[in-house]
Parts: structure tokens; sequence; C-alpha cells
């Protein structure tokens, strides 16, 4: 009874207000306490609470249309269908900087959807996922989504697209049923990515490889072109299947870890070596 009545209320609100563009949009000024299922099929969201339970799925289709997505914290959030849905940065913290928006439970961008945290005049923060992620479309931008949590292992699934994807949880992060490409950024910040030869991932051409003293990556990734290479941090480590067996396919290579690396084979370096 109470997620029906929380359906016909956001309803009145979405037909109540219709914006200069002819779409319906959810402007909130009260309290919003979400056990079911939230849809917006089309318009936009402003006023959300700081955190909203439940389930809320962005639906808006049309690819010449634009959706954004409050920058707040979320117990599951669901991104579909082909319209931008656009990171925000209205929220903002006490230092004036744009909050992070979070997924408590699981981040999921499927049906030929389309998240991005590229658009003029935003400037979001990166994407903190602290559980699943599941990703069958696309996410571009130059902000990372971030998988991390200090307490129990995530998963990360799905044969879509990252523009760049970071691994933080020392707990490690489980590839399930794999098939994904990091097209510009893939950066193992704390625990292993546990990829395998079934559920793999792709480093797309010409991106950027950053692993911190403490991380790795159980298994290679299929390399589609060159790649670079940057190692980081406290201590030293040996250098992992993070690193091409062709070695001639590593464009720059850059060494600041503070007590070094060790080699595990031959490097041959095409454009620039630095040692920090």
């Amino acid at each position: 009874m109470k997620k029906f009545y929380l359906h016909i209320i956001l309803t009145i609100m979405l037909i109540a207000s219709i914006d200069a563009f002819g779409q319906y949009s959810l402007d909130n000024s009260g309290k919003i306490e979400n056990k079911g299922t939230i849809k917006v099929k089309s318009g936009q969201v402003k006023g959300l609470p700081d955190t909203l339970t439940g389930r809320i799925e962005f639906l808006q289709h049309s690819f010449t249309s634009q959706q954004s997505i409050p920058n707040i914290v979320y117990e599951q959030l669901v991104l579909k269908n082909r319209a931008k849905k656009i990171v925000s940065d209205a929220y903002k913290n006490q230092d004036g900087t744009p909050r992070s928006l979070v997924t408590l439970d699981s981040l999921i961008i499927a049906d030929s959807g389309y998240f991005t945290t590229h658009w003029i005049g935003l400037n979001p923060n990166d994407i903190h996922a602290k559980a699943s992620v599941s990703n069958k479309a696309s996410y571009t931008g130059p902000k990372y989504i971030k998988l991390s949590n200090e307490i129990v292992e995530q998963d990360l699934i799905g044969n879509g697209k990252f523009s760049k994807l970071e691994i933080d949880n020392p707990n490690g992060v489980n590839v399930i049923d794999g098939g994904f490409t990091v097209s510009n950024g893939l950066r193992l910040t704390r625990g292993e990515l546990r990829n395998s030869i079934p559920n793999n991932l792709a480093i797309g051409d010409s991106a950027l490889i950053e692993r911190q003293v403490g991380a790795s990556i159980q298994a290679a990734p299929e390399f589609e072109g060159k790649t670079s290479i940057r190692y980081y941090g406290d201590g030293s480590l040996v250098t992992g299947n993070e690193l091409p067996v062709d070695s001639t396919s590593i464009l720059a290579f850059s060494v600041e870890a503070v007590k070094g690396i060790v080699l595990n084979q031959d490097v041959t370096v095409l454009d620039s070596l630095y040692i920090g």
C-alpha cells in the first residue's frame, strides 16, 4: 500500500510541473521515503534528499535529449535507454566542492544506457560505488567510477564500456560475466582486480594503467593497442599482469614508487620514461 501511494503522489507532482521544453519535472521540497521503485521515465528531478533509499530508475529514451542525475547517495541506481544521463554537480560539500554520486547497493547501466560526467558547464566528482557495478552499455567522461568498500569484496559485471575505472577495495573486486572495455584509464589503488580468461576486460588503445603499491590484477587483460604504465605509492612492488607481454606496445613508463620496482620482464618504452 505504501509503494502504491508513493507512486500516485509522484505521478501527480510530475504532471503538475512541465518545463519550457515540454518535459515533466519533479521538484521535491519535502521528504521522500522510498522502499520500492521510483521510475523517472522523462524529464528532470530536483530537490531530492541527500540520501534516497530503495530503487530509482532514470529511463528517458531519446538520444538527442538529456536527463540530469543528482549527485546524491542512492541505495540502488539504474540508468537505461539512450538519452544522455548526466551526473550533476548541484549538491555541494561545506567547502563548496561537488559531492560525489554514491551508490550503496548497486549501480546498473543497462539497455543502451549512456552515462557521463562530461557536460559543458558541469564539473562533478568521481562516482563512488560501494557494492556491485553492472555495465552493459556505456560510461564516458573524465571522472572515475570508483569501486570502494572497506568491509567486503565487490562484483563487477557486464560487457559495456568504461572511460575510467578505479579499484579501491582492500578485499578485492571480482569480474563476473566480463567482457567490458576500459578505454582511457584503469587505476589499481588498493586490493586485487580478480579477472580471468573467461571473465576478462580489455584495455583500449593508448589507455593509462596506474598501479599503486599494494594493488594488483589477477590475470593479464586484453590489450587493444599501445598502453602507458604508471607505478606509484609508498614501498616497492614487482610488476605483474598489468604489463603487456609485448613490451614494444608500451608508450610511456613512469616509476614513482618510493622504494622502486622490480621488473618481471624486459620492457621497451616507445615514447617517455620517467623515474620519480
